[in-house]
């Protein structure tokens, strides 16, 4: 996959709104000299889920010395991955025939005045996302923070399945024997029996455990 770069001209659009993107997009924010950076990150933070962010601060006090700072990282991303799709997100016309060259030399890059532009946004849809496993979204603490476990999804962030296993083991407690299957309900607690949803317990070492035995 092509990546594609944000390149934003934060002292011309500070109001910044990540959450629409996928993560095939990477984001540079050039944060001008009196712009206070760990304030940026904090806030862009809230709206940001699955993009990778850098933080470009420039120093000293320029006319246009943004703009040359954003031209030249064009200049560096061109000369090292010339396939890489760009955009500059600012509402200064002035780079526009600096982006008429690359068209021309056959660098694709464009300016956009609101990340609404761009067509690829993404649909934040709880459960498994089968196309892109990775980007599979927990729907307890709604993050992007899953790893395949027994053909599920497992959410590092809250230690439950984001989307249930395909198989689940046979367990044993208390000399009961049960098998956590799928009902209309959802499974099969391993320790009371009760029949729970995948919301109601949490999936460990092979059994599922609702939450009043587990004591929560």
């Amino acid at each position: 996959m092509t990546k594609k770069i944000i390149l934003v001209d934060y002292e011309n659009r500070s109001n910044l709104d990540l959450s629409n993107l996928d993560s095939s997009y990477a984001v540079i924010i050039f944060v001008g000299h009196f712009q206070e950076e760990p304030r940026i990150k904090k806030k862009i933070a809230k709206t940001n889920r699955l993009v990778v962010v850098h933080y470009l601060k420039v120093n000293g006090v320029g006319k246009n010395g943004l703009d040359f700072h954003i031209a030249f990282k064009l200049g560096q991303i061109y000369e090292s991955a010339p396939k890489t799709e760009c955009y500059i997100l600012s509402a200064d016309k002035g780079f526009d025939p600096l982006l008429s060259h690359f068209e021309n030399i056959g660098f694709s890059c464009k300016r956009i005045e609101d990340v609404a532009e761009l067509t690829t946004k993404v649909s934040i849809k709880y459960g498994l996302n089968e196309a892109q496993p990775e980007l599979t979204v927990c729907a307890r603490c709604k993050l992007a923070q899953t790893v395949e476990h027994n053909g599920g999804r497992w959410c590092t962030n809250c230690g439950r399945f984001a989307s249930p296993p395909s198989t689940l083991e046979k367990s044993r407690h208390k000399g009961k024997s049960t098998h956590n299957m799928r009902n209309r309900m959802g499974f099969v607690c391993s320790h009371c029996s009760d029949s729970i949803g995948t919301g109601d317990g949490i999936y460990d070492d092979g059994e599922w455990i609702c939450w009043s035995c587990l004591g929560v």
